[in-house]
């Protein structure tokens, strides 16, 4: 597959991915699966390595993104540590999963919460509220605060399993839970991410000591990742992150729902109709 076409397909991915706050996956797991496929990679395995290689190309893309952010002031840094931790601690549990369990109920159940989300941001507004990156108390609202971790590990597992970075789940919490406005819980879903991908990836390298040789890709690889199929999607990843990332501060913020609630929709209705036709 053409390296110029993996660039544009990663430009493209992180450039969607940063402005609306998800981690990508549904977009790169797809591309991974097709590329790979195309280059006779490991039937067995090509799910799987889909997955690790979108959690790879997410480490940078939303890392980029998040550096932006973090230096505007849109992060809402207590809340983004709490879940991004506990995003991680799913994150591993999840990867160690995702080579053992089948992902057909699952997917169902997804499906069913990102209609739901989808409805919840469409229904109800955000009250105004600006980004606290240097908030350190916990007494403003500590029912809410402790609501992450559940959020984070569940949100953390089902991201693993999937490929896809949890933003679906995870700005819709943080405009619900805490009233952000859509920007601000874009660009801390985007910070959590980055936790995200980093315990998945670690997770995906331990298992890939204990897989057969002949399930992993070719060399030259990372566990199960590919590197040939990444760098070129990491090049134009890079880029499209920070670009998008800059961008979100000059979108309007009826937009930014309509357009999230849209996506959900879309995914909601792919992992369905997988998971049914399976």
């Amino acid at each position: 597959m053409s390296a110029l076409f993996l660039a544009l397909a990663g430009l493209a991915i992180a450039l969607l991915s940063s402005s609306l706050g998800i981690g990508g996956g549904v977009f790169t797991v797809p591309v991974l699966r097709f590329a790979g496929d195309s280059m006779n990679m490991p039937a067995s395995t090509l799910g799987v390595q889909a997955i690790a290689g979108s959690f790879l190309l997410m480490v940078l893309f939303a890392g980029a993104a998040s550096w932006v952010n973090l230096k505007a002031g849109r992060v809402l840094l207590r809340e983004g540590l709490i879940l991004g931790l506990s995003d991680a601690g799913g994150a591993l549990i999840g990867s160690r999963l995702a080579l053992q369990l089948s992902t057909d109920q699952l997917g169902l159940v997804f499906a069913a919460l990102l209609f739901a989300s989808a409805g919840i941001i469409l229904l109800r507004r955000p009250k105004d509220r600006v980004a606290e990156p240097s908030s350190s108390g916990f007494d403003a609202m500590p029912y809410r605060i402790l609501l992450l971790v559940p959020i984070g590990i569940f949100t953390g597992i089902v991201s693993a399993l999937t490929g896809i970075g949890g933003g679906f789940f995870m700005v819709p919490a943080l405009m619900v839970i805490f009233r952000a406005q859509p920007q601000v819980a874009i660009a801390t879903s985007t910070f959590c991410i980055v936790f995200i991908a980093l315990a998945a990836n670690a997770g995906f390298l331990i298992d890939s000591f204990y897989a057969p040789v002949r399930d992993l890709p070719p060399q030259p690889r990372l566990g199960y990742v590919y590197l040939p199929l990444i760098l070129p999607l990491l090049a134009g990843g890079v880029l499209g992150g920070v670009i998008g990332a800059r961008l979100m501060g000059s979108v309007k913020s009826r937009h930014l729902r309509l357009t999230l609630a849209l996506l959900q929709v879309l995914v909601g209705l792919r992992m369905l109709l997988e998971s049914v036709g399976q």
